[in-house]
């Protein structure tokens, strides 16, 4: 398989953003939402948007993110 058809490790993925720090901050938010869930017996939600742009003429792309 080509380099540029690899697929991606997911939870690799995400422990390298920022260190790790980005999947922390998503695991507590996940506690927040979850805790609001219950506290006021409505429905929660979480969005994670990720922004993806290639960097120079690699097959490699940079991602940006908002938890």
């Amino acid at each position: 398989m080509s380099e540029q058809n690899r697929g991606t490790d997911l939870p690799q993925f995400i422990n390298d953003l920022d260190g790790g720090v980005f999947a922390e901050k998503v695991a507590r938010a996940l506690s927040d939402v979850a805790a609001g869930v219950i506290d006021f017996n409505e429905k929660g939600e979480l969005n994670i948007k990720l922004k993806m742009a290639r960097i120079g003429n690699s097959y490699r792309v940079g991602v940006k993110h908002e938890p």
